[in-house]
């Protein structure tokens, strides 16, 4: 609910595509600031893969679902029709500055999240020197919960999509595959997202998918069983014929 409330508080396509990429990634900001558009491609079902940290120990993957998808092209034609040139190189999300190649520093970032949670009236309380929901890493802890409480995700592909250093480091010897990774932030989309009748929207093509998979899969056992059943007719035709000589 909040994450809608802060859709709606702006009419601003960067900040509403920042609101999705954290909300779908659970991603530190300093990744998302070191983000260029050679580490985004284009992946099944309408997925995006993003790989994060390039060139470092613990370079990783994470996934944007199709409603984040959306909003981060949204964007990104937005910068393209103000005259803006993109290339491989361009970041993602790039200085407030037209037509130049910088990416955001963290410190905006942080400012412009900040000011969007106190341009959307939500209720934050003061803890110290910090919020009880930070402008930016409060997504980090929904995606955690998101997927800690989803038994269809294991902790291994948890702890790799929060990106924990020691899970992520060398030393560690179960790490799983892009696949298997792709596979289980599947099963937690329908938490990440955030638009009710998108999220509908989805549940309804997964079920979909799953029932022309079974049907599939039937239609594949009839046609083994239909030619074991011819098989096995001439085998008894072969004997009879031999019988009968």
């Amino acid at each position: 609910e909040q994450c809608q409330i802060l859709l709606e508080s702006t009419g601003e396509k960067r900040e509403k595509a920042l609101v999705h990429i954290y909300s779908a990634t659970g991603a530190r900001p300093e990744a998302i600031c070191d983000l260029q558009l050679k580490h985004v491609e284009s992946y099944q079902d309408g997925f995006m893969k993003l790989v994060l940290y390039v060139g470092h120990s613990h370079e990783m993957i994470t996934f944007l679902h199709s409603e984040a998808v959306k909003a981060l092209n949204e964007y990104l034609e937005w910068r393209k029709v103000r005259g803006e040139k993109l290339t491989s190189e361009s970041y993602v999300f790039r200085a407030n500055t037209l037509w130049s190649n910088q990416k955001m520093s963290l410190s905006v970032m942080e400012n412009v999240m900040s000011r969007l949670w106190k341009s959307s009236g939500i209720t934050r309380n003061k803890i110290g020197h910090n919020y009880d929901i930070s402008s930016i890493r409060g997504f980090r802890k929904r995606f955690d919960t998101v997927l800690e409480m989803n038994p269809e995700v294991s902790m291994g592909a948890t702890q790799y999509l929060m990106d924990h250093a020691g899970y992520l480091s060398g030393k560690h010897y179960r790490r799983p595959t892009t696949e298997q990774i792709f596979e289980s932030y599947k099963n937690a989309v329908k938490e990440l997202m955030i638009d009710d009748s998108l999220r509908k929207d989805y549940e309804f093509e997964q079920k979909q998918k799953e029932f022309e998979k079974i049907e599939t899969q039937k239609d594949v056992r009839i046609k083994e069983l239909e030619r074991r059943a011819e098989r096995t007719e001439k085998l008894l035709m072969t004997l009879m014929q031999k019988l009968e000589s």
